[in-house]
């Protein structure tokens, strides 16, 4: 069972006027280059199934609302190889206490972990682990290998200091996704209550745009009747919800063993079920803004989890 919360806007789906469908060529200014843009995207029915099985031709993509003509096509069975990162908040926020959601998912990250990356890796994919407080840290580098997952995983200490978790994003996207032609996902299992790092928001969305990273979340968020909440906890949907939504990802809160459960099937059927898209994009905006991207199925009952923002794509030469 697929739980979206709230903050997440995803790709809104209507059916498509078959006469609607002409394709405009991208608009730039003399002199700019057009870049090679890949686009990774997953579908849910109606029925909160993924659906892996939709054609080219039920697809229709804008950028900055001109249509765009999309060159290549590739459904989940064929997508390119994953580069998967996992990130671990274990700062003091974290604590499991009594009449927190917390206090009911003690030690879930330990038990789930050996069976999350068995399903989800495939050969030629990559993961690593990074837990995240004050700054963060790298545990598991390039693995293959579920046991070294598991075991970097099962070391997680007790939640201690605070949460820097837009550097833990940001620290992810530089140092370990920097590698072309691939997927790359990343999943963060926290509250959401950053107050430590020395990164923007801005060039947080940045560098996930430049990588082309999909960001999940399984959020740990306390009832809203829980008196000892910070301001950044109760921010903390937002936030998520925000860099789910501009990468294409999603956000599950998780209240029990159950949900938790369920929210990492859930991650592992989004981006297994990843549809690839190529077209030739528009070249950079003067103002450094990114490029407003909307992709929409003419399947009735079809939701679209796609970015909201182009990625940067690779510039075609001269």
């Amino acid at each position: 069972m697929l739980t979206v919360f709230c903050g997440v806007t995803l790709v809104s789906v209507r059916a498509l006027d078959a006469g609607n469908a002409s394709v405009a060529s991208p608009q730039t200014a003399p002199g700019d280059k057009q870049r090679n843009v890949s686009v990774y995207f997953s579908a849910w029915d109606s029925k909160v199934k993924i659906a892996t099985d939709l054609k080219i031709d039920e697809l229709r993509l804008t950028v900055d609302g001109v249509p765009q003509k999309i060159n290549t096509f590739l459904e989940p069975a064929v997508a390119p190889p994953l580069t998967f990162e996992l990130l671990l908040d274990v700062s003091g926020s974290m604590q499991y206490a009594s009449g927190s959601r917390e206090s009911e998912l003690p030690g879930m990250e330990q038990k789930y972990a050996y069976a999350f990356f068995s399903t989800l890796l495939r050969p030629g994919d990559l993961a690593y682990v990074r837990e995240f407080a004050d700054t963060s840290k790298l545990l598991a580098i390039a693995s293959t290998d579920p046991e070294v997952l598991y075991e970097a995983v099962s070391h997680e200490p007790a939640p201690h200091g605070q949460t820097a978790l837009l550097q833990a994003v940001y620290d992810a996207c530089t140092e370990d996704f920097a590698s072309a032609g691939r997927r790359k996902a990343l999943l963060l299992i926290t509250d959401g209550g950053e107050n430590h790092s020395k990164v923007s928001k801005d060039a947080v969305e940045k560098c996930l745009r430049k990588e082309n990273v999909v960001v999940l979340t399984v959020g740990i968020f306390d009832p809203l009747e829980v008196p000892s909440r910070t301001p950044e906890e109760m921010n903390g949907p937002h936030l998520l919800g925000e860099l789910a939504r501009h990468s294409g990802g999603g956000v599950w809160p998780v209240a029990n063993e159950n949900e938790f459960k369920d929210a990492l099937t859930s991650a592992v059927q989004q981006i297994r079920g990843q549809y690839t898209l190529g077209f030739t994009g528009p070249a950079p905006k003067p103002n450094g803004k990114p490029h407003k991207m909307e992709l929409k199925s003419s399947r009735n009952g079809i939701t679209l989890f796609a970015p909201e923002h182009m990625p940067d794509g690779e510039p075609i030469g001269p």
